[in-house]
């Protein structure tokens, strides 16, 4: 469509070429989504472009964009200097007064639910290839006429490799189409990258036959004490990779060019060549001689080991970065058995039950919510043990990935519910195995938290009479439920939905903008549908930011958490038309 062939050329270097755009902004009011997968935005950081963009657009109230740790952000004109998450913002459910700027990395897997008009500009950089350029376009989910619509910025260098493709710096015109010719640049972009590429797939291949003939003739040794460390000195000079290459052997090869499928039988002549070759291994050669034959027959390339050893040096430093991040291994608390349980099984009435706590002292002590428990998911039903909440021996930042999900609850007629460990479970499996059956004062049950659409609540036949409080659910990510079960899972969270009824209140700061109501607001709610109930609700103040974090940071349900009821109810989802 005519909309999406303006193409502008930046003058000047990549090195300025992030406030070239910012001036390109400050005069294409119409714009209000940036798309980076070019890279062109390099000398500063997401909040500073966002800044400057937003700075110059005084008809806009906030940008959005990731920080460094992948989070959607939003800086506002009364605040260009200090980011807040988006879902705890006022622009979480509406972008329509916001500028949006995604980088290279963000242009591709993330979804925003945009205007029908919006327009957004485009950057090409060198190298561009045709899925990068698709990626970033179809964020803009609605592109085409009477919808969507982009502008293509290329720096100085693309600029001119366009021009031999047609492309006219400009609006274009029915003759020049210039998101046609766009499109071939990249799509030849991606076929060079691939031919680019062929030699080190081939020379891969030569190095694992190097290695299965070396392991091969180590499998064929005799394993006795003087024989076994010459083979082992063997194999190691065999599989070893040459980091010290002579410049002879990095430049010194011939630099006329050759066909591609030349430069690949020269790193497979050692195998190709000898009269004792393996039928597996020379089928396997030919394999892929065949395979490069059939997609690049006619690709010329110059022959040079210099490519081959940067591309080992880069992967050793990458390896090395990978190595020097990962964890320490956690060290295992030991289980025991928490000092009130016996007393429970045994049908015991403690009045002051020693090593089992109220939900909302116990569950979360140990993780990095803990200064945001106090007053949290107070409950006088759902107790936990010691030995449910320890887990492993570590400082409360490194307990976050090992907290247990609730599974077995010893359930009393009264309606109290304690939530044991599986070694408690086990214990009490061995010592009262009434529990689990024929009791009537006790009941053990299997709890799952709700995960999954149509998931039962219920994991066992047995366990259909028992309906596990809405606080459990809660606590344990129970984030598909079933409506009735929602239902009393957000009035037990004290919020209300955003709809109709409840937008005037919402406006007249009777309810928080993320839906929690106030102690103090609840009877206002009592005859508005949705309210009513609200009044049992146990938190002092909002649990949002606490829940969002538990699920994702804590139980890792970022992604399901996105496309779930509890996650349109938290505010960090748009089911019909969901934003991820």
């Amino acid at each position: 469509h005519a909309n999406n062939d303006e193409v502008s050329i930046l003058s000047g270097t990549d090195a300025n070429a992030a406030q070239s755009i910012v001036d390109l902004l400050k005069t294409h009011k119409v714009v209000n989504m940036v798309l980076d997968p070019g890279a062109l935005i390099l000398e500063m950081d997401n909040r500073e472009f966002a800044a400057s963009w937003l700075a110059a657009r005084p008809d806009m109230e906030a940008a959005v964009f990731f920080n460094e740790r992948d989070k959607e952000c939003v800086i506002t004109q009364a605040n260009l200097d200090e980011a807040v998450e988006r879902i705890a913002s006022p622009y979480a459910d509406s972008l329509s007064r916001c500028l949006i700027y995604l980088d290279d990395v963000h242009t591709r897997g993330v979804d925003f639910l945009l205007p029908l008009h919006s327009r957004a500009i485009l950057t090409l950089g060198k190298g561009l290839g045709k899925d990068e350029l698709l990626q970033a376009a179809m964020r803009l989910r609605q592109l085409g006429p009477d919808g969507q619509s982009l502008h293509f910025v290329a720096s100085a260098e693309v600029g001119e490799a366009l021009k031999k493709y047609g492309v006219q710096p400009g609006g274009g015109s029915s003759a020049c189409r210039n998101s046609a010719k766009i499109f071939s640049w990249t799509l030849s972009n991606t076929i060079r990258g691939n031919c680019d590429r062929l030699p080190y797939y081939a020379a891969q291949g030569a190095d694992h036959f190097k290695r299965c003939r070396a392991f091969a003739a180590l499998s064929s040794t005799e394993f006795d004490p003087p024989s076994g460390q010459n083979a082992l000195k063997s194999l190691a000079e065999a599989v070893i990779q040459s980091e010290d290459l002579t410049v002879s052997n990095m430049y010194g090869a011939a630099r006329s060019p050759e066909l591609l499928k030349d430069v690949v039988s020269n790193l497979f002549r050692e195998f190709l060549n000898q009269d004792d070759r393996d039928p597996d291994e020379h089928s396997l050669v030919s394999k892929v001689m065949a395979h490069i034959q059939s997609v690049a027959p006619n690709v010329w390339r110059l022959q040079s080991k210099f490519g081959q050893e940067m591309e080992r040096e880069l992967e050793q430093e990458l390896e090395e970065e990978i190595n020097m991040e990962k964890p320490q291994p956690a060290k295992p608390a030991v289980p025991s058995i928490s000092g009130a349980v016996p007393d429970f099984l045994q049908g015991r009435v403690v009045s002051s039950p020693q090593e089992v706590y109220p939900l909302h002292l116990g569950a979360l002590t140990h993780t990095t919510l803990n200064e945001m428990v106090p007053g949290q998911f107070e409950s006088k039903q759902i107790f936990v043990t010691r030995d449910f909440c320890r887990t492993i021996k570590a400082s409360h930042a490194l307990q976050d990935g090992y907290t247990k999900i609730p599974r077995w609850v010893l359930a009393t007629r009264t309606g109290n519910v304690v939530v044991l460990s599986n070694f408690e479970a086990e214990f009490a499996a061995e010592n009262y195995p009434s529990v689990f059956h024929t009791s009537h004062n006790l009941r053990m049950h299997l709890f799952s938290a709700i995960r999954r659409l149509r998931q039962s609540p219920h994991v066992l036949t047995r366990d259909i009479a028992f309906d596990a409080h809405p606080s459990l659910h809660v606590y344990a990510g129970s984030i598909q439920p079933e409506p009735d079960l929602l239902d009393k899972m957000r009035l037990y969270m004290g919020l209300v939905p955003h709809n109709t009824n409840t937008l005037s209140l919402i406006r007249s700061s009777c309810v928080d903008r993320d839906g929690f109501v106030p102690p103090l607001a609840r009877e206002v709610f009592a005859h508005v549908p949705g309210g009513r109930g609200l009044e049992a609700s146990p938190f002092q103040k909002s649990p949002v930011c606490m829940l969002q974090k538990l699920y994702s940071d804590i139980y890792g349900l970022g992604e399901e958490l996105a496309t779930s009821n509890v996650g349109k109810l938290l505010g960090t989802a748009q089911l019909d038309g969901h934003e991820g």
